[in-house]
């Protein structure tokens, strides 16, 4: 009975802290803000805390916000401003990206995002809501407003409704009447009265024209991010078109895996064994450290910079990895190169 016991409690313990994963981390506060989450209580709104979904991140007149998502995205809250984080699921496994999706919720104020992973990888799963609109993206760099009525002080006495400025990419501004799609160096507005369809407007407001700084200014110490690329290949390259008629094994999908400076990080060799590494972000590289505790001398690092993919065959994790474990006796054993490369995670 005892080891059911240790099982379910274990069991309860692992959805107790998927539960409450962070889904972004406060990077930076200037003036007053504060959090509220879905039960009602409250809290401060400082650097290093972590966000749920449900929370709502409040700021204060001259107050501004600086928040990195798990999936890289960078959002900056304008002051007098209310966001509401009502989902926000992200996983870097191939498996598992059809199940990524943002849903943000602009009560009053304004934000500034340059969208993350999902923005690139499941576009149609991320949407910004205000009041009376929607924002549909395409991977881009974008304000979103929405001036009150009671609120116009703040945005030089600008008409009601929900305002959107796009910096790169491009937005869907969408209304119960109709919907427009703004470019870059174009800005939206939809009205609060009825019948008041989206409009692209003739030129950019003042009010969207002051905007934070690039998040590598805003926040130096901020962790980096990059992607990681695994590729593989056969270890004759002249045979690689005629494998799949000799019966051989299909190679295994490129691995595409998120890494961030000093977090660490897991992928999948040939062999189905997944194995651990620690990424050391240097300069315009990165460094992997790959540790065998059972074996030290399998211990492996290699540096790599963008663009240049590196061959790590029969090195470190990889020495006796790169084999098609699956092929039966008497078959062609397939045999693979490895190549890693990395690229900026925000490209």
């Amino acid at each position: 009975m005892r080891p059911f016991v240790t099982a379910f409690a274990l069991m309860q313990l692992v959805f107790a802290i998927n539960a409450w994963a962070g889904v972004g981390t406060i990077q930076s506060v200037l003036g007053e803000a504060r959090i509220s989450q879905r039960s009602g209580l409250e809290r401060p709104a400082q650097k290093g805390v972590q966000l749920q979904e449900g929370d709502t991140i409040v700021t204060a007149a001259n107050a501004n916000v600086q928040i990195r998502m798990i999936d890289e995205a960078m959002i900056w809250m304008k002051p007098q401003s209310q966001l509401v984080i009502d989902k926000y699921n992200y996983s870097q496994l191939d498996s598992e990206q059809s199940k990524n999706q943002a849903a943000l919720r602009l009560v009053q104020g304004g934000f500034r995002t340059v969208t993350g992973l999902i923005g690139r990888t499941n576009q149609a799963q991320y949407k910004v809501t205000s009041p009376n609109a929607t924002i549909g993206i395409r991977g881009t760099d974008f304000d979103a407003v929405f001036v009150a009525p009671a609120g116009r002080s703040q945005f030089g006495n600008a008409a009601p409704g929900t305002y959107n400025r796009v910096y790169a990419g491009s937005t869907l501004l969408s209304g119960p009447s109709g919907q427009v799609t703004l470019n870059k160096d174009e800005a939206g507005f939809m009205g609060l009265q009825p019948g008041d369809k989206p409009t692209v407007l003739p030129s950019i407001p003042d009010f969207l024209k002051s905007t934070p700084a690039p998040a590598a200014k805003a926040e130096s110490k901020a962790p980096r991010a990059m992607t990681l690329i695994v590729r593989l290949a056969e270890l004759d390259d002249a045979t690689s078109t005629s494998s799949a008629s000799r019966g051989a094994t299909p190679l295994p999908p490129v691995q595409r895996i998120s890494i961030k400076d000093g977090d660490l990080a897991r992928l999948s060799l040939p062999s189905a064994q997944i194995v651990e590494f620690t990424p050391r972000m240097e300069g315009n590289g990165v460094r992997l450290e790959f540790a065998n505790a059972r074996q030290p001398a399998n211990s492996y690092a290699v540096t790599l910079r963008p663009g240049q993919p590196t061959e790590v065959t029969g090195k470190g994790p990889w020495s006796e990895n790169n084999v098609d474990a699956s092929s039966k006796k008497g078959a062609r054993v397939e045999r693979y190169k490895t190549y890693l490369s990395v690229e900026d995670a925000l490209k």
